[in-house]
Order: structure tokens, then sequence, then C-alpha cells
């Protein structure tokens, strides 16, 4: 699994995976707990709220209440010096929420949709604030495809033959997926990767690109030359430039 591009410089401040300890304040009216909320990083949730049982008022920067039931939150802009995990501006999670194991603060837990802001649908079930490991998912990823399975104990679904074969896997919620021939669980001939802000493809061996194109999804010149360098391994590899999302290829 190459989290690469998921990693940032040890500086910022790394918030949890669901944004939550910041706590909640009511925007509107929010008769039995129950209205529009938002937190002190910027991010908007409708839905109940439930006071942490733990906690006090004071220890968090915007109130105790918590979204404990069904709602929907989305997340907002980060705040300067702040990065959060795996969760871009835009993201949204809609369904179910409970309070952690030990009741401080809430998180993803039960039935629910998150959608990335780039528009990977993940429905499964949730628990402790991620996907619950082989649970059923429906995933349907940036190149139009619906994946329908079962999580496995690493967090992928896959269709078709991910382990010695031809398949399709993706990763948890992530817009992340790996397409074409597998050896030994990695990809191995012809194949395509995608993780959100490159779109690799080409001949792959032992899941690195060995020969083939590389594509960037942001218009940053000086982003996009920092991911080639680290993909350039091989001079066959060539960058090929900017690719919508909206137009990644469907094999």
């Amino acid at each position: 699994m190459n989290f690469f591009l998921y990693s940032v410089p040890f500086f910022l401040i790394i918030l949890s995976s669901n944004c939550m300890s910041f706590g909640w304040e009511c925007v509107k009216e929010c008769p039995n707990q129950y209205g529009y909320y938002k937190s002190g990083i910027n991010d908007r949730y409708y839905g109940p709220t439930q006071k942490s049982p733990l906690w006090s008022n004071q220890i968090y920067l915007t109130g105790n209440l918590f979204p404990i039931g069904k709602g929907k939150l989305i997340y907002g802009p980060e705040e300067p010096g702040y990065k959060r995990a795996l969760i871009d501006t835009g993201d949204t999670y809609d369904g179910h929420f409970d309070w952690t194991s030990n009741g401080k603060y809430s998180v993803y837990s039960g039935e629910g949709t998150y959608t990335t802001a780039n528009g990977t649908i993940t429905k499964t079930l949730w628990k402790d604030g991620d996907v619950k490991l082989g649970a059923p998912v429906e995933k349907r990823i940036l190149n139009g495809m619906t994946l329908k399975g079962n999580f496995d104990s690493e967090g992928d679904v896959c269709i078709g033959d991910c382990q010695d074969g031809y398949g399709v896997k993706s990763y948890k919620k992530a817009d992340l997926y790996r397409m074409g021939n597998f050896k030994a669980g990695k990809l191995e001939g012809t194949g395509s990767f995608f993780n959100g802000e490159i779109y690799l493809r080409g001949t792959f061996k032992k899941g690195k690109l060995i020969n083939g194109d590389i594509f960037c999804t942001k218009k940053n010149e000086n982003y996009c030359s920092i991911i080639l360098k680290y993909y350039q391994e091989n001079e066959n590899n060539k960058y090929i430039g900017y690719l919508d999302i909206s137009n990644l290829p469907k094999d």
C-alpha cells in the first residue's frame, strides 16, 4: 500500500480522522439538540447531538455537543497549520454516529455513506470512525465502476481476482484503486493505479510502474513535479500532463 501522497510534514498538526474532538455548537435554533451545527474547524453538521458523557464543556473549543444518531457531516476548509489525515475539504459523511468506547466524543458507527470531494462513494458499515473490516460494501470509484463485496482484513474491496489474476481493488473510503493483472496481491503486468491525485498506466512489477505514463489531476505544476520525481525512477515513465478526474479511463 503506497501512502506517499497521504503523508504530511511533521510540523503540521494531524487532526483525528473524523475531526470531532473540537465539539460542536448550534448555528441556528436547535430544539431538543437537533439542527444545524458547526465546529471550530469549519465543518458543518445537520442532525441530532448529545453532550459528551465524560468530558466537560471547558475541554472543547466550541462546546461538548457531538453528533449522535443519524445525521450528515460536511468537512469544510482546513485552518492554517492543520492537516487532516485522509480527509479533504468537501468530503461528506451521511449516516449514523455513536460514542467512542471511552465515551468522550462521537465517531462514524453503523450504516453510513462517505463521499469524497472527488466523488468516490462508499456505502458500508462503520466502526470506531472507520470502515468495518469484513463488512459488506458498495463502492463507486471514479472511473464509474461500482465494486460490490466485503472489505478484507486490510480494508480492500475487490472484484475479480486481486491476488493472482485480473481484478479491480480499492482501499476503504479512499479514492485509491488499482486495476489490472495481479500477482501475490500486487499489480504485475498491464494495469493502472489511481489515488485521487495521480494516475499511472502501463506495465507494473511488484506494484511499481516500470514502463508507462503518469498523469496528474492537479493544475499546480510545482506539486505535480514533486509527484513526477517520486514516480520517475524509470526514465521510461513519461509525464503526460493534467488529467481531469471526470475523464479517468474506464479500463
